[in-house]
């Protein structure tokens, strides 16, 4: 199943996703691959009703927050990086 096939099954599964930026402007780039990685979160099971992905810079600092409700349980998790990509991971 190619990246393509496996987005619009993603976007047809029914839960939010919302991917924002604190000081930074998130490039579509940026959009695409958290997006990407948290497709793969649906290994998980078919519970998840919304995930927020928060992007943050500070000085040399690249910080990525996720917030995923499943079910009736928030899950957060943190990266912290040189590189926001790395951080994603």
């Amino acid at each position: 199943m190619s990246r393509k096939e496996k987005m619009l099954e993603f976007v047809d599964e029914g839960y939010n996703v919302s991917v924002c930026g604190r000081h930074l402007h998130v490039t579509e780039a940026m959009k695409q691959y958290a997006r990407e990685k948290i497709a793969k979160l649906e290994r998980l099971g078919d519970r998840i009703i919304d995930v927020n992905v928060t992007m943050d810079i500070q000085k040399l600092e690249h910080r990525v927050d996720i917030v995923m409700k499943y079910g009736h349980t928030n899950i957060k998790s943190t990266g912290i990086s040189r590189d926001m990509y790395l951080s994603i991971d």
